[in-house]
């Protein structure tokens, strides 16, 4: 993994202006290329939780095909979680951080954790590994994408590049990497599903 900068701007306020200039402009950050390769590999009534979740994108996509889920979406910026709570019904959408756990206490164990562009963002990312591994039920799935070595523009929000053996050193023993593979435009990002057996 390489760290591409020491000081990191993603705070929930600066999200919160993110979203915000989003919501003005009204423009969404759907990627149905990666939501429809997701949902193919959810089973209807699975219980999920979406980590980075936004404005609830995946999530208000995700119950158009597979009703019967429950869905969990969690995310730092109270301007997205405040946008998904009017977009999407029943729904438990939450602020919390997956850097430090603060709003993943009540959660439960779920079936599949989906995070989308979410862990290069952060400073550690074994803290999100670790908080993954909390909340997912054995043998239940991890959806992760993230940029390939960087090829995506992120300017300062991104804090580390992850190459494929950096993705492998992210996970123990105790996860089987069923799928890891380069997609999108150009292959600029990583599509990973490892199964828990924790």
């Amino acid at each position: 993994m390489i760290k591409l900068r020491k000081n990191n701007i993603n705070t929930g306020k600066y999200w919160d202006n993110v979203f915000e200039t989003e919501i003005e402009r009204g423009s969404t950050r759907i990627a149905i290329d990666r939501f429809d390769t997701t949902i193919e590999l959810i089973e209807d009534g699975s219980s999920i939780l979406d980590i980075g979740c936004g404005r609830g994108e995946f999530i208000e996509y995700l119950l158009t095909k597979k009703s019967n889920c429950s869905v969990i979406g969690v995310d730092f910026s109270t301007v997205a979680i405040t946008e998904a709570k009017h977009k999407v019904d029943n729904v438990n959408f939450i602020v919390g951080d997956i850097s430090t756990g603060k709003g993943f206490e009540n959660i439960t164990k779920v079936d599949v954790v989906t995070s989308f562009e979410v862990i290069e963002h952060l400073t550690d990312p074994m803290s999100m590994i670790k908080q993954v591994e909390k909340h997912l039920k054995q043998h239940g799935y991890f959806v992760l994408t993230l940029p390939f070595e960087n090829m995506v523009d992120g300017g300062d929000e991104h804090i580390n590049s992850f190459g494929f053996s950096d993705v492998m050193s992210l996970f123990s023993k105790q996860w089987d990497i069923l799928t890891m593979s380069r997609y999108y435009r150009n292959f600029s990002n990583l599509f990973v599903l490892a199964r828990f057996n924790g």
